[in-house]
Formats: C-alpha cells, structure tokens, sequence
C-alpha cells in the first residue's frame, strides 16, 4: 500500500492488515469465554478480564489460580514471568510510537505477541493511527471471542473444545515466521533456540525463568551491539 493511501485510510490498512490475528484471536478468545463459563464465573467477568487484562494465556492461568484460591503475590508472580516479555516489546516502540500520551500508553500496553509480529518489521508503523488501529483492532478480537464464548457455552458444552488453545500458538508462529523471513534479521531467533535447549538440559525445573534470563542476556547483549557501543564512543 502506498503512503497516500494509508494517510487516507489508516483504519482499512489497518483492518487488512489484522484479518490474520482476527483468525486467531476469535477462536482463542471464544475458549477462554468458554473456560470461565465452566468455572461458574458470572457471565461478564471472562469480557472484562479480557477488556482490561488482556494478556493471553495468562488469562487462563489467572483463572485457574483464582479457582485454587492462590494467594495474591503467588498470581501477581506467576503472571509477572509470563508476561516479562512485554517489557521489552514496548522498548523497541519508544521511537515509533508518538502523539497523544494516552494513546501512546494504550498502544504500549496493548502490544501482545501478534500485534508486535504485525508492526515489528512493517514501514507502516511509523504511522500513528495505523499503529493505534492496529492495536485496538486486536484487543477487539480478543474481547469479542471472549463474548462469543461466554454466551454460546451452552450449545458447545458436549463438544470439548481444548483444541482452540492451539490457535493461538499456530497464529504467532506464522507471523513470527514470517516477519523473521522478511526482515532477513535471524539473530534473535538463533538466540532464541539456543537459550531454550541449555535451559532445558541444565535447568529442567525452572525452565520458563532460565529461558528468560538467557533471553535477557541475549537482549542486552545485542542492544549494546547495535546502541550502547555507539553512546559509550560519544
């Protein structure tokens, strides 16, 4: 699309742009209504958990923890490490995000793991409105499913429904993939894979934290490669 054609229509660049998390977010969503529905949560709890938390597969895992009645520090921990990963997804928006502070904030806190695939690499994302659409649209999807699920729990309660937790998986792995593919930049992906296999052989029963702290180091490392090294010869 061409830049006279985005600043005329950001909204529909964005929509076109979001159809493949619409794909993934409406099924994931759909079963997150559906798991709440099972936990006997009131009807509007599962829309609003997604409406203002809105965090993926720590929605479920909120969930779960709230049914055993776990502590309140034991939640805030557990999905703390989960979303870790979010921190660092609103560093490297810092210099393409801009206008309104408000919207700034909303398009930081409302990056997930696929609309960051969507705007990582994409020349559009310098455009604020289309950034922000994207963004919103998103968080649409996810909140939609969740309301879908909610209120059609009781004609899919006989079929189980676990498979559409994978959507998402599916989902992210294709735009990763393919973002990685166009940007030709595989650094972080052989990171990646790397800090996985020495966590699993050396730290089989804390995995998810070894990941991430390898993650960290990996991440330091290369940002003082690319920025830090520049700054410190200044």
């Amino acid at each position: 699309m061409k830049n006279s054609e985005l600043e005329l229509s950001p909204f529909k660049a964005a929509f076109k742009d979001s159809i493949p998390a619409l794909t993934g977010y409406i099924p994931i969503g759909l079963s997150f209504g559906i798991v709440c529905q099972k936990l006997a949560y009131p009807w509007f709890i599962a829309p609003l958990i997604s409406l203002f938390i809105y965090a993926g597969a720590s929605q479920f895992i909120l969930v779960s923890l709230l049914l055993a009645h776990s502590s309140f520090w034991s939640i805030v921990y557990l999905t703390s490490i989960v979303n870790l990963r979010h921190i660092f997804y609103g560093f490297s928006f810092l210099d393409k995000f801009k206008g309104h502070p408000y919207s700034r904030l909303y398009m930081i806190s409302a990056l997930t793991d696929e609309s960051y695939a969507l705007l990582a690499t994409n020349p559009k994302s310098y455009n604020n409105q289309y950034s922000f659409y994207v963004s919103f649209l998103c968080h649409f999807y996810w909140v939609f499913g969740t309301i879908i699920g909610v209120f059609s729990y009781q004609f899919l309660a006989g079929y189980n429904t676990e498979f559409l937790v994978y959507a998402l998986t599916a989902l992210f792995l294709i735009m990763a993939i393919d973002g990685v593919l166009s940007s030709k930049y595989f650094t972080p992906v052989i990171s990646g894979i790397v800090c996985y296999f020495i966590s699993f052989f050396l730290f089989k029963k804390n995995l998810l934290i070894a990941v991430f702290l390898y993650f960290i180091i990996m991440f330091i490392f290369e940002w003082y490669k690319s920025y830090g090294k520049k700054h410190v010869i200044n």
